[in-house]
């Protein structure tokens, strides 16, 4: 998407800077980091234009858990756009997070422990 630079507010900017930056350490040095979009001073126009800039890319996923929490990948990989919502699906929280794949999405050691166990039960049942 090609956007003329002077359209796009200050804050945007610096925004769109700063998760580049983060891609890069992300890419040379593994470190994953994430931007609270909630903690930031977005005027609901740089908000839109923040998430039309960054776009919607390949893969969508929701999480079940106190609330549906939807991850889409951006049109640049490594940015993903995490929207956490209450029980009754109201946005509660709305991160950016820099890293190969969301922490969401990682399975916790434990719980693959316990998946195994159930898979075992399944087998000798």
């Amino acid at each position: 998407m090609i956007v003329d630079e002077t359209e796009i507010p200050a804050l945007v900017q610096a925004l769109v800077a700063e998760i580049a930056t983060k891609v890069e350490t992300l890419a040379d040095h593994g470190q994953p980091d994430t931007l609270d979009l909630r903690g930031l001073p977005l005027l609901p126009g740089d908000y839109a234009l923040l998430k039309t800039l960054l776009g919607t890319g390949e893969v969508t996923a929701t999480v079940s858990a106190l609330g549906p929490t939807r991850i889409h990948e951006t049109l640049y990989p490594g940015v993903w756009w995490v929207t956490y919502c209450n029980e009754s699906e109201e946005v509660i929280g709305e991160i950016i997070e820099i890293t190969v794949c969301p922490s969401l999405l990682i399975s916790d050691n434990e719980e693959i422990r316990a998946g195994v166990a159930r898979l075992r039960d399944t087998l000798s049942n």
